[in-house]
């Protein structure tokens, strides 16, 4: 029996939840809401009024008949929890913003650095060689370290100001191009690029963001492939849409990582080892792809690769 306070708890609870339990069938279902509540307590004659973050989870059971026979609401109050993910999200957006200068400063100093000893040989030190090996390798962590904190600053961007677009034209297959110009030439022999008859590929969005796309798929599928087998992209027109296929032949996913490969911070167990990212790249692409007006799907197998379709609106008019 509920006492009276845990009844106007529960109605009011009940009250501000979507929980749905009317579509349940036979077998045992869940659904499951989040809102934000007003609570009303009262101290010493005064009245405070707080708003809490409320998680319910309902399920229900129907008879033989398709009555309700059983239901179950469980509430939570994850308001702590909320304010912990905004306090993490914010000191993340610092960090990446207080290390920024820092090390653009410094990539530059060792570009610098790695120019002069190509121009002029030091003598009596060490070998040129082997001080332009520690400059490039230098140059290449901090350049490692400062795509970390531009995720880190995209992925903040997007939760809290979710994403602006500039509706311009851009054309697919010129940002595909884009791409594999900017890799060296031992990754770049290995992207094999095949189109359909299409004229054009062309789209309305932002094209730094979609190159960032493309730039995340590509690196990905040549990161967990072995060194020297292809990648394949794909692009095609089909109705109103453009499609890219981004395939490798790496070490593929499992169904739960195909399930969990765009959740925030994830990395398949499998690619661990060679991963050397936040896993954030997948999540921002998404992000990118949904506020475009399209999607993305993934199909993989263990062993034999992983295809990542990327589905685009084509909002773009063939001239005639």
């Amino acid at each position: 029996m509920l006492q009276p306070r845990s009844q106007r708890f529960t109605r009011r609870a009940l009250s501000t939840s979507a929980v749905d339990l009317s579509v349940a069938s036979s077998a045992p279902s869940c659904a499951r809401s989040e809102a934000t509540s007003s609570w009303t307590t009262r101290c010493c004659g005064c009245a405070r009024t707080a708003r809490r973050r409320v998680l319910s989870t309902g399920t229900s059971v129907r008879d033989d008949q398709g009555n309700v026979a059983l239901a179950v609401v469980v509430f939570r109050d994850v308001t702590e929890l909320r304010l912990l993910e905004q306090q993490r999200d914010e000191y993340l957006g610092l960090v990446s913003h207080d290390l920024r200068n820092p090390l653009s400063c410094i990539s530059m100093c060792l570009s610098m650095l790695r120019q002069t000893f190509q121009k002029n040989a030091v003598a009596d030190a060490l070998p040129i060689t082997l001080l332009l090996k520690y400059a490039e390798r230098a140059e290449r962590n901090v350049q490692r370290m400062n795509f970390m904190l531009e995720e880190l600053t995209e992925a903040t961007s997007l939760e809290s100001r979710g994403v602006e677009l500039p509706y311009l034209a851009c054309d697919l297959r010129e940002l595909i191009a884009n791409v594999v110009d900017s890799l060296d030439d031992t990754r770049a022999r290995r992207v094999r690029i095949d189109t359909d008859a299409a004229p054009s590929y062309g789209l309305l969005g932002d094209a730094s963001r979609l190159e960032r796309v493309v730039v995340n798929l590509l690196t990905n599928a040549l990161k967990y492939s072995a060194p020297g087998c292809p990648v394949d992209l794909r692009l095609a027109r089909r109705g109103s849409n453009v499609e890219l296929d981004v395939a490798d032949r790496g070490i593929g996913l499992t169904p739960e990582s195909v399930r969990m490969i765009f959740a925030k911070y994830y990395r398949a167990p499998g690619g661990r080892s060679q991963a050397s990212g936040l896993g954030l790249g997948l999540y921002i692409t998404q992000r990118i792809v949904e506020a475009h007006g399209g999607r993305i799907e993934v199909t993989s197998e263990l062993e034999k690769g992983s295809t990542f379709r990327l589905i685009l609106p084509c909002r773009v008019e063939e001239t005639p």
